[in-house]
């Protein structure tokens, strides 16, 4: 009988140590509830600012003024294909798939979707710097890639000398619908 009692008493000995661990685990998940939830406030924050759909509907129409007041000539703007956010297997970065090429995007959320337009350009030196400027400054972020710059083939003299300007130009924007398959 003793050996039992001492049993009984160790046991509830244990859920009562057990029973005061629930006051921490409480404060735990509060705590991480709070960080969970400002996190995703955060998140949204970031993407209403990198994503403007608006922004994205006058791209081109942006692209057009900055080159006119800057006397710059568009030769070509070609869209590439659209690239949408894609979870990867260990969920802890996204990734976007371009040229059948996995690589991480830190501005691609499932919410979001990357815009990206092949330019072609010719104007002088300091025309196409002012254009590169006045893009940054747009509402949206605007990110400029693989820019190339050479030579334009027709310069009529060599005072005024005109050059080639190619460079990918990326946007972002919220996805209209938000089911992803």
């Amino acid at each position: 009988l003793t050996k039992k009692l001492t049993n009984e008493d160790s046991q509830i000995k244990l859920l009562r140590e057990k029973i005061s661990y629930i006051i921490l685990y409480k404060n735990y998940i509060n705590e991480l509830t709070t960080k969970t939830t400002n996190a995703k406030r955060q998140q949204e924050s970031l993407i209403n600012l990198i994503s403007d759909p608006q922004e994205l509907d006058t791209i081109l129409s942006e692209i057009n003024r900055i080159s006119i007041e800057n006397k710059i000539e568009v030769i070509d703007i070609t869209p590439k294909p659209i690239v949408k956010y894609i979870q990867s297997k260990d969920n802890f970065s996204s990734k976007k798939k371009s040229n059948n090429m996995l690589t991480s995007d830190p501005f691609l959320f499932p919410s979001i979707e990357k815009h990206i337009f092949k330019i072609s350009l010719i104007g002088e030196f300091d025309s196409l710097l002012n254009f590169l400027k006045e893009l940054e400054l747009l509402q949206a972020i605007v990110i400029s890639d693989n820019i190339e710059i050479k030579l334009a083939p027709a310069n009529a003299s060599k005072s005024n000398l005109k050059l080639s300007m190619k460079l990918d130009l990326s946007s972002y924007a919220k996805v209209s619908n938000n089911i992803i398959k």
